[in-house]
C-alpha cells in the first residue's frame, strides 16, 4: 500500500510512500529492531493494514505482524522466516492461510540512501513454505523492472486471483497462486514503462468489485514534461481500460494515492484519495474525488467542503460509511460525501497524520501512522491505540519524530528532532531531500547519553549554507555507525 512513509522511499529510485514516498516521508529504517535478547521486534511505523476475518495484519518498516485479539497478542514475521533481504514490508494481504508481503530494501550508496523493491514474499499454505517472487523466470516472472521489483499494493479477488500494483507501469496478475504472472497494462492512455531513475507510469492502489477494477496512478509524461494524477478503470476484468485525469497541467509530483469502490444500492461509487509530495497541504487540486457514473463526472472534496486536509493516503468504505485518512486525522461520511465529520480528537490516535486506513465493517476501522496503530469499534467516533511490539533498545524507534511539520524557517526558527535512547552511543543525524540526496548533517558523530527525550535542533540550512527549499524531507539517525531510525517532515515557507 502506498503510504506517506513508503512514498519518500520510492522517490530515491526515480519517482516519487505506502507509505508510506510510506509511503512521502519516511519513518523508520528497515533494519529490524531487536529487544534486549536480540529477538527482532515490530516497528510502530505502520505502512499497510489488511483484515482477513478475525485476523488483522499490519505491515511495518520492521517486520509484519498478525493479531486476532485486537493487539492482545501478536504473531510476527521477519526476513529470516520469509526469506527476504529486508524486514521493511510496504504491503500485505492474506486469504485462506496464504500470506503475501511486498518488501523494500534500503541501500546506502555513498552519502545517500537508495530504496529498492525486492519483490513479493508468499507463504503457500498448501505446502507450508515461503517463496519470494521476482522478475527472473525462476522466481515466477513477476512483470516488474528487474532492478527494482517494487509492489505498492496487493489485492486478492473473490476468485482467488492475486493482483499487484507495480512501480514501473503496470498491474501484475496471477491465477495460479503466484507460480506464473502476466502483466495487465492499462491502455486507456499511453503507458510509459520506466525503470529506476526513468519516467514512467506508477500504479499505487487497486480496488476491484466483480469485473470492475479501478487503479490509482501517477503518470510522468515525457511529452508534456509534467506529472499527472489520474486513475484507470476497467469494466471487463482488465481486458480494456479507460483513463481519467483528475489533475491537468504542470502539476509537480501530484499523485493518486488510494482508490476504493463503495456499493450504493447496487451501483458503484468510486473514491480516489490524492496527495502532494511537497507537503501536507501544499498546492491546488488535492483532496478526495468521487464518481457515481463510472467516471463521466467527478465531485471533489477538500477543506472547502468538509475534509480536514486535502492530503489523503488512506480511504475505505463499508455499507453506507466511508472514511478518509488525512494529514489531520480521520474524516467520515455516511451520506456519500454530502457531509463529513472529523474524529475531532487526538485521543486514542497515536498521530494525526494517517498513513493507511482499513474498514472491516461499518463499526470496525483500523488506521496506521508513523507512530502506531489505532482501532475504532464505533465507526471512527472514538479511537483506541493498539500496541504492537515496538522496537526496544538501543534506539526507541517510535519516539523518532521531527516537528513542527510543515516547518518554516522564518516562522519557526528551528526544527526539533526528538528520540529516546536506552543507553548511550555515538549519534549521527542527516537530512535527505526527496531524491535521496543528503541536504544537511545535523549531528556529526557526537555521543549522547541515555534518555527518554533527546532533542536535536536544525535551523533549516543546507550544508552549503543556503536555505532548504520547500518539499518533503526525511532524516536518518545512525547509532554507533549503523542506521537506526528514520522519520519524515515537510518544509513549507
Amino acid at each position: 500500500m502506498l503510504t506517506a512513509t513508503a512514498l519518500v522511499a520510492a522517490s530515491a529510485v526515480g519517482a516519487v510512500t505506502k507509505t508510506s514516498w510510506a509511503a512521502a516521508t519516511a519513518a523508520a529504517v528497515s533494519a529490524g529492531a531487536a529487544d534486549d535478547e536480540g529477538a527482532p521486534r515490530l516497528s510502530e511505523a505502520i505502512q499497510d493494514i489488511y483484515v482477513d476475518g478475525d485476523d488483522v495484519w499490519v505491515a511495518t518498516v520492521s517486520g509484519m505482524g498478525r493479531t486476532s485479539d485486537y493487539g492482545g497478542s501478536w504473531r510476527n514475521y521477519f526476513k529470516e522466516e520469509m526469506g527476504t533481504p529486508t524486514d521493511d514490508v510496504v504491503a500485505v494481504a492474506a486469504r485462506d492461510g496464504d500470506i503475501w508481503a511486498s518488501c523494500l530494501e534500503i541501500v546506502q550508496e555513498g552519502a545517500n540512501y537508495i530504496f529498492y523493491g525486492r519483490g513479493l514474499a508468499h507463504y503457500d499454505a498448501a505446502d507450508g513454505r515461503w517463496y519470494v517472487y521476482g522478475r527472473a523466470p525462476d522466481k515466477g516472472g513477476l512483470p516488474c523492472d528487474a532492478e527494482n521489483e517494487l509492489v505498492w499494493d496487493i489485492l486478492i479477488d473473490d476468485d482467488g486471483v492475486v493482483w499487484v500494483a507495480l512501480w514501473n507501469g503496470g498491474i501484475g496478475k496471477s491465477t495460479d497462486n503466484g507460480k506464473t504472472w502476466e502483466v495487465v497494462v492499462p491502455v486507456g492512455r499511453q503507458i510509459i514503462r520506466g525503470g529506476p531513475g526513468e519516467k514512467g507510469t506508477h500504479i499505487y492502489s487497486l480496488a476491484k468489485r466483480g469485473d470492475l477494477i479501478w487503479a490509482a496512478a501517477e503518470l510522468e509524461d515525457s511529452v508534456l514534461e509534467n506529472i499527472l494524477c489520474g486513475v484507470f478503470k476497467s469494466e471487463d476484468n482488465g481486458v480494456t481500460w479507460s483513463y481519467y485525469a483528475l489533475l491537468h497541467g504542470p502539476v509537480i509530483q501530484g499523485l493518486c494515492a488510494v482508490v476504493d469502490i463503495q456499493d450504493r444500492a447496487g451501483s458503484d461509487v468510486a473514491w480516489v484519495g490524492t496527495a502532494h509530495a511537497f507537503g501536507p497541504d501544499y498546492g491546488p487540486g488535492y483532496g478526495v474525488y468521487k464518481t457515481e457514473d463510472a467516471g463521466a463526472t467527478w465531485v471533489k472534496y477538500d477543506t472547502t467542503n468538509g475534509l480536514s486536509s486535502p492530503t489523503v493516503y488512506g480511504f475505505d468504505s463499508a455499507g453506507t460509511w466511508a472514511w478518509a485518512g488525512t494529514y489531520d486525522g480521520v474524516d467520515r461520511t455516511n451520506d456519500y460525501g454530502a457531509s463529513w465529520t472529523n474524529s475531532g480528537t487526538m485521543e486514542g490516535l497515536p498521530w494525526y497524520q494517517i498513513n493507511v486506513l482499513t474498514a472491516a465493517s461499518e463499526n470496525e476501522v483500523w488506521v496506521g501512522t508513523d507512530l502506531g496503530l489505532a482501532y475504532s469499534s464505533d465507526g471512527g467516533a472514538t479511537w483506541r491505540k493498539v500496541e504492537v511490539e515496538a522496537p526496544a533498545a538501543p534506539l526507541d524507534l517510535k519516539s523518532a519524530v521531527a516537528f513542527p511539520s510543515p516547518f518554516a524557517q522564518r516562522r519557526d526558527g528551528r526544527m526539533t528532532f526528538r528520540y529516546a535512547l536506552a543507553f548511550g552511543g555515538v549519534i549521527t543525524l542527516d537530512v535527505y531531500d526527496f531524491a535521496g540526496r543528503r541536504v544537511a548533517r545535523v549531528v556529526d558523530g557526537e555521543y549522547r547519553g541515555p534518555g527518554d527525550r533527546i532533542d536535536e535542533y536544525w535551523n533549516g540550512l543546507r550544508d552549503d549554507g543556503g536555505d532548504a527549499a520547500n518539499g518533503v524531507y526525511f532524516f536518518i539517525i545512525e547509532l554507533d555507525g549503523k542506521a537506526a531510525a528514520r522519520g519524515k517532515f515537510a518544509i513549507l515557507n
